[in-house]
C-alpha cells in the first residue's frame, strides 16, 4: 500500500506556545501561536487522515483519539484533551 504525504507543518514544541506554561513570555509568542493555529488549519484543511508528530523522544508510539496528556511536567496544572 502506497501512503501519500498530503502536508506538512513545522511547529516548536508545545510547551513553547502555551500561554499557561510561557508565563512571562506568552505575549511575545502570539504571532507564533497565530501562525500554528493556521498551519493546523491547512493541514485539516487538506484533508490528512493521519497526524505524525516527530519529537525528540527514542520511542514511537500511536494513540487512538481522544488524548489525553498534561502540562504538570513543565510545573503547570493544565490538562489537554485532543481528538
Amino acid at each position: 500500500m502506497a501512503v501519500s504525504l498530503v502536508a506538512a507543518a513545522v511547529c516548536p514544541h508545545p510547551p513553547l506556545i502555551v500561554p499557561e506554561v510561557a508565563a512571562g513570555a506568552a505575549g511575545e509568542l502570539d504571532e507564533l501561536r497565530a501562525a500554528c493555529d493556521a498551519a493546523l488549519a491547512r493541514l485539516i484543511a487538506a484533508g490528512a487522515r493521519r497526524l505524525v508528530v516527530v519529537g525528540p523522544g527514542v520511542e514511537e508510539r500511536s494513540y487512538d483519539p481522544p488524548v489525553r496528556g498534561s502540562f504538570r511536567r513543565w510545573g503547570v496544572s493544565l490538562d489537554v484533551t485532543v481528538g
